[in-house]
């Protein structure tokens, strides 16, 4: 096998080093001792992974309703878990209970809603902004009509003499 030269000039074998494996033993070690944590997460992030999937815009914007909905039923389900027993009989009594999922699920819904709702309700509100803008500016200007003539609104623009 051929050795690779360090820059203090030692030389190392080429492949995984040993901050890789030390890292990559930890993740499995944290992944074991909290794997009934780990169940509730992945049962109950499917609607927030699939919403991932499917969500094609710039942003995200889809996926970040679903999950932060989808997210505060899993904590509320996680410290259920934790409460009773870290365990794995447990972790499989609340992924298999039918309220526990539609919890779960019925959280993601209410995120895509919000998705689909807000933007049209946001839309109508700036439309009344603008309309009440309109016509805002149609009284102010009357007003400079009233007080210059009605030169004011001839559409014309007054031409720079510099230009």
């Amino acid at each position: 096998m051929s050795m690779r030269p360090r820059s203090n000039g030692t030389a190392t074998r080429p492949g995984v080093s040993r901050s890789t494996l030390g890292l990559a033993g930890a993740v499995l070690l944290v992944l074991v001792g909290a794997f009934p944590t780990f169940v509730v997460i992945a049962v109950g992030a499917v609607p927030t992974l699939l919403s991932y999937g499917l969500d094609t815009s710039r942003g995200h914007a889809q996926t970040r309703c679903v999950a932060a909905t989808n997210v505060a039923a899993i904590v509320y389900f996680m410290m259920e878990l934790w409460a009773t027993g870290h365990n794995y009989v447990n972790a499989i009594a609340l992924v298999t209970n039918v309220l526990t999922l539609g919890a779960m699920f019925g959280a993601a819904a209410v995120g895509f809603l919000i998705f689909t709702i807000v933007p049209g309700i946001y839309a109508a509100f700036a439309a009344g902004r603008q309309r009440a803008r309109a016509t805002s500016l149609k009284s102010y200007l009357e007003q400079l009509k009233a007080e210059w003539g009605s030169g004011v609104d001839d559409g014309e623009e007054e031409q720079n003499p510099a230009s």
